[in-house]
Parts: structure tokens; C-alpha cells; sequence
């Protein structure tokens, strides 16, 4: 998803981090063991005291070696340590923490693991592993670790806000809107979580909800072109074309590298059918990212309106070579082929685009028209029918079915369908034409008579020869 790009997990106060190694946290651990009589002949005469005694001396060897800045050293014996006691759970947390800085993000959970399993409540590590499960795209896996993490530290405003933002990611709009507003509930001057809110409120659709909050972020500033391009998205969203525009650009203006704010702007003037500034904007974007299929796409849809079919055919195969699942693009390709009239290209661009994504309606309605051109009449009416489950507002397609059915003497079918295309279309007099002769085909002369004088009505002109038929059969002038 394009706005996917906008939002990068920001762990501001989130970064893996050491237990606290410090002198103090030993010299407790001394005093203690002092008080309660543990004096060196009797550890030794233990074996498991022995060993927990030996562990602790290479954790201590380890943190030293760490404070040193010596992590294969620390690593040696933290590893030591755990081989003593497989329960020293800051071992674990601090090997992990090496691990981690060593990009060995793997072993670093598997010992963090480790130490939960050791502890299950220790939610710093919990924290971390959820830090890394993100890094390793596992963002399942994090979300979990994040509410380990909240349950004991409720008022983590950052954590709620990253969690928010992987939510988002996964198109998880309402658990994201809900960890934004616990956001903002512990901090009314986050700027940021107003401005992904707005985001999560546009994946649902709610854009002036995504606007308010966009406005909002914008209050509390500093402004950014993330923002605005938030906010143009949104009017685009609810077809406010020229605001969509003018937020788009400002978004340019603050990072002229933005590709994805060239590509909306070029979107917006497509929808006002301003289709020069359309192709400038998505050739800017191109320039600013090559590979942006969407930009190649959204130019080969202004050449194809602008009966630019050659150039079309260019940019929508280019997005494909970029992006082959985009049956938008096979649709696009299948109707400018449509046009260049080599209809062999266009019936294997549309079953692709049909492979690619069963639901698309427009791609069987497309295919359909060609069939129906061709006289393949049943594979028309196949398409035609699968359509119209999909999407039952294709006009062209009932007044098919229903010329189709007439032919085949299915008088019922035939009015059934004409009956659907007038209640989308009930100013068309040509389809009350068509069911006049139907009517009359079933001997049913009143209403055939209604639907001819419905058609002059609406200004059709009658079949001279139809009449003819009709006021004999009918008896009536």
C-alpha cells in the first residue's frame, strides 16, 4: 500500500538496551550472601552452589569486559555463565543485548526468548524481543510482545504509538486507531500520533475524521510533507479534487523528491480530465523513482484517455514488468489493445487480468463486449452473467442478455433483463423499444403498445416495419 511508506516505526525511547550492570547491583548480591552464612567452603562443598557461584563470577567477567567495550569477551563468558547455571536469566538478557548490536538479531531472540522463559513477567525483555520480531517483519509476533510489555507498564506512550503503527501496517485500522488515541490520552501534544491516526482513519475510509486529525498535527507542528500528502490523500478521498491538489502540492514544495505525492497529484487531475499536468506529474515521479509501477500505470491510463494508445501500451506494459500481478494494468493494456482493434491481445489481456483477480468485473464485462462483437455468443453471455454477479450495474450487459434470450425464443429472460437495465437506465427509450418487441412476441399487445409509446416519449424513433406488424396482430391504428 503507497501510504505504507510514509510510516516508519520510530523507537524513540525504544532502543535494545543493557540490564544495569553497575558495581552496586554486585555488591548487593555480596552482602547478601554474606548475611545468610554462604561462606566459601560451604558453596564448595555444594555442587550446584558451587556452580551458581563459578556462573557469577563470569557474569561479573562479563559485564567488566563489556564496560571495557570487549563484546567477544563479554559474549565468552556471559556464555560461561549460562553453561553454569541455564537459568541466569541476565546472562541471557545480556548476551542477547550483544547479539543485537552485532546484527545476530536471530540468537538475540533466542536468548531473550530465553530469558522469558526463565521469567515470563520480565517485560523489558519482552520489549526487546518485540523490537526485534519488527525488525525480522514478524509484526504478529511483536504486537504480542508490545501487550506483554503494556500490561506492566501501562503508560507507555511510545510503545502504545509503535504498536499503532505495526496495526496500520498489517491494515489493522481500528486496533491502530485505538492504541492512537491511548497515545494521545497519555499525550495530548503528540503531533505524530494525530497524523497516523489520520492515516488509520483513511484506510477506513472516514476522511474527514483523517482530515481533522491531519489538521491537528498541522496545529502542533512543525508542519511536513507527510502531512499535507496525508491531508491530500484524504480530500482526494472525498473527491475534492482542487484541495487535493493544492495539499499535494505543498507536499512537493517541502520534499521535492516525494514520488508518491506527484503520483496523487497526478491522480487528482486525471479525475478533473486534466490530463496533460496528469502525465507531467507522473513522469516527475518516475524520474524521482524508476521503479515505481504506480507512476507508470497512472501515465498509461492519461495516454489511453487522451486515444494515446501506442504510448499506453508502453507504460502499461512497463508496469507490469515491474509489478506482474497488477490485473488493473492487464485492463488497462486489454483496452488499449481494444482500440488498436487487435482483439486476440485483448481477450488474453482481460483473462489475465481475470486469473490474476476472479472479482473483477470490468475485466469479464470487457472480455464480454469482444465476444459479443465477434458473434462468440455463448462465451458472451458467459462473461456477461459473471459481470453482473460481481457488479449488477452494467446496463450494456442486461440489454445483451436480453437481445441474447430474445433471439433464443426465452421471452421471460429477455424482459427480465431488459426490466434490470431500465431500473439503471429508466430515460433510455431504446431499451422500451427492445421490450416492446418482446411483449409483442408474447402476444402481450397492451404492453407492448405502452413500451412503443414510453419510446416516442423519450424521443426514440419506432421500427416502421415493427409498428406495422404490431397494429395488425394488435387490431389497433
Amino acid at each position: 500500500m503507497i501510504y505504507g511508506e510514509i510510516l516508519t516505526v520510530s523507537y524513540t525511547v525504544m532502543e535494545v538496551f543493557m540490564k544495569s550492570v553497575s558495581v552496586n547491583k554486585f555488591r548487593l548480591l555480596i552482602f547478601i550472601i554474606i548475611i545468610f552464612g554462604f561462606t566459601a567452603g560451604a558453596l564448595a562443598a555444594d555442587p550446584e552452589k558451587k556452580a551458581a557461584k563459578e556462573s557469577e563470577k563470569y557474569f561479573k567477567e562479563g559485564n567488566k569486559a563489556l564496560q571495557q567495550g570487549k563484546t567477544d569477551d563479554a559474549v565468552m563468558n556471559y556464555t560461561k555463565a549460562i553453561e553454569l547455571n541455564p537459568k541466569h536469566q541476565d546472562a541471557y538478557f545480556n548476551r542477547a543485548s550483544i547479539y543485537n548490536s552485532k546484527g545476530r538479531v536471530d540468537e538475540a531472540i533466542a536468548d531473550f526468548s530465553k530469558v522469558i522463559e526463565i521469567k515470563p513477567g520480565d517485560a523489558d525483555a519482552h520489549l526487546n524481543r518485540a523490537i526485534l520480531y519488527n525488525q525480522k517483519g514478524k509484526l504478529e509476533e511483536a504486537i504480542s510482545d508490545f501487550g506483554k510489555y503494556l500490561e506492566v507498564n501501562p503508560a507507555s506512550t511510545d510503545i502504545y504509538y509503535n504498536r499503532g503503527i505495526i496495526y496500520y501496517a498489517l491494515n489493522k485500522y481500528e486496533p491502530a486507531i485505538l492504541d492512537f488515541n491511548k497515545t494521545i490520552e497519555l499525550n495530548p501534544m503528540f503531533a505524530d500520533a494525530y497524523k497516523n491516526r489520520g492515516f488509520a482513519y483513511f484506510g477506513k475510509g472516514q476522511y474527514d475524521m483523517s482530515i481533522a486529525d491531519f489538521n491537528k498535527s498541522l496545529e502542533l507542528g512543525p508542519p511536513s510533507d507527510k502531512i499535507y500528502f496525508g491531508r491530500g490523500v484524504a480530500f482526494y478521498g472525498k473527491n475534492e479534487y482542487d484541495s487535493a491538489i493544492t495539499d499535494l502540492s505543498k507536499a512537493i514544495e517541502l520534499d521535492p523528491n516525494g514520488a508518491n505525492s506527484y503520483v496523487f497529484r497526478g491522480q487528482a487531475y486525471m479525475a478533473k480530465h486534466d490530463y496533460d499536468p496528469a502525465i507531467s506529474d507522473f513522469s516527475k515521479a518516475i524520474e524521482k523513482s524508476p521503479k515505481m509501477h504506480s507512476a507508470y500505470s497512472g501515465r498509461a491510463n492519461a495516454y489511453l484517455s487522451k486515444q494515446d494508445y501506442d504510448k499506453a501500451l508502453a507504460d502499461f506494459t512497463k508496469t507490469l514488468e515491474l509489478n506482474p500481478k497488477a490485473h488493473e494494468a492487464y485492463y488497462g493494456r486489454a483496452n488499449a489493445y481494444t482500440n488498436k482493434q487487435n482483439y486476440d491481445m485483448a481477450v488474453a489481456d482481460f483473462s489475465k487480468a481475470i486469473e490474476i483477480n476472479p472479482k473483477f468485473g470490468e475485466a469479464y464485462y470487457g472480455r464480454a463486449a469482444i465476444y459479443g462483437a465477434r458473434e462468440e455468443k455463448e462465451q458472451a453471455v458467459t462473461d456477461f452473467t459473471k459481470a453482473l454477479e460481481i457488479n449488477p450495474r452494467y446496463i450494456n450487459a442486461y440489454i445483451y442478455l436480453g437481445d441474447y434470450y430474445n433471439d433464443q425464443k426465452q421471452f421471460d429472460l429477455a424482459i427480465q433483463n431488459y426490466n434490470k437495465a431500465l431500473e439503471l437506465a429508466p430515460q433510455n427509450g431504446k431499451i422500451f423499444g427492445y421490450r416492446a418487441v418482446v411483449y409483442w412476441k408474447m402476444k402481450d399487445y397492451d404492453r407492448s403498445w405502452d413500451d412503443v409509446n414510453k419510446a416516442k416519449e423519450l424521443g426514440e424513433t419506432v421500427d416502421a416495419s415493427f409498428l406495422d406488424f404490431l397494429k395488425k396482430d394488435s387490431g389497433k391504428k
